[in-house]
């Protein structure tokens, strides 16, 4: 196993996360599902290893919206001695009612990118040490008030704010998630540039049918997944895992980082995305509420 590629890829039980693990699987990657629902993740890893002949991934728990969880993830994917080639964070969650995670932060926040924060983070050694390598983070155009269903995003910058259940509104909350990933993405590159560790952040287009919309009644699921799959904006998951799998091992992106990826192409992201300053003081305080360097 020494020389095979290997792959975490969070949130790989269903949608584009599940279809993308497929595809690096039969690219010969060693892909490890990092998900948080055992029965269901091992279930659909046994049929894939029947209907493939293969064995190479294996299920490996994970639940983002636990930072203690996190930190046993990566302690026994330490104790494999396996390489990390790439990493792929593609988990994300709309909630649309307000709940919080176990450590007591917000739920979209705290899982689409804190959670994803620390894990890359506590994952950097292994990526330098099998560079090169890449981390591939999933986010949204709809971080962008200028693409529809855009608006301005008023982001917050404290636990206090962002914790205001009076003030929780689903949409822009998952906009703030998503404009979070890429400010981490493009200050995850500055600090890594010279490694050998590239960071591509995309947008896999609107899917319907995605575990986004798990929360959805049946008329919601029908009418995303059958009347909105008619219209020119929306992506199929196949054509959204594809984006995934072309942002970890295309050679057309050898040499670059810290790159946005729109249908498998380069990109501009929001204006705000590129505020350094703003990215690093996120950053700062994701370092503080993940408690990284405690």
């Amino acid at each position: 196993m020494s020389a095979q590629k290997v792959c975490i890829i969070t949130g790989s039980s269903s949608g584009l996360g599940l279809l993308a693990a497929k595809k690096l699987v039969a690219k010969d990657f060693y892909v490890i599902f990092a998900c948080r629902d055992e029965n269901k993740t091992v279930r659909l890893i046994e049929n894939l290893r029947e209907q493939s002949g293969r064995s190479n991934f294996e299920f490996m728990e994970l639940d983002l919206g636990s930072f203690d969880s996190i930190k046993r993830f990566v302690a026994n994917f330490h104790k494999k001695n396996l390489p990390l080639n790439v990493l792929i964070n593609n988990a994300g969650i709309f909630s649309k009612t307000f709940k919080k995670s176990n450590d007591g932060i917000e739920y979209t926040m705290a899982v689409n990118h804190l959670g994803h924060f620390l894990l890359t983070n506590l994952l950097l050694d292994d990526l330098k040490r099998s560079s090169p390598s890449r981390v591939v983070v999933v986010s949204s155009k709809l971080h962008d008030p200028n693409v529809r269903h855009g608006s301005p995003i008023n982001f917050k910058w404290s636990l206090e704010e962002i914790n205001n259940e009076n003030e929780y509104d689903p949409m822009s909350a998952y906009k703030k998630s998503k404009l979070a990933n890429v400010w981490f993405a493009y200050e995850l590159a500055r600090k890594l540039e010279g490694t050998g560790v590239a960071v591509h952040v995309l947008c896999p287009g609107f899917v319907p049918s995605t575990g986004l919309n798990r929360d959805a009644n049946i008329f919601q699921r029908f009418f995303m997944s059958y009347i909105l799959s008619l219209f020119p904006f929306t992506r199929t998951e196949d054509f959204g895992s594809e984006c995934e799998v072309f942002a970890a091992i295309s050679d057309t992106l050898d040499g670059k980082t810290g790159i946005f990826m729109s249908d498998m192409k380069e990109t501009r992201s929001s204006e705000e995305s590129y505020d350094v300053e703003k990215a690093k003081r996120f950053w700062k305080l994701s370092e503080e509420w993940t408690h990284l360097n405690a």
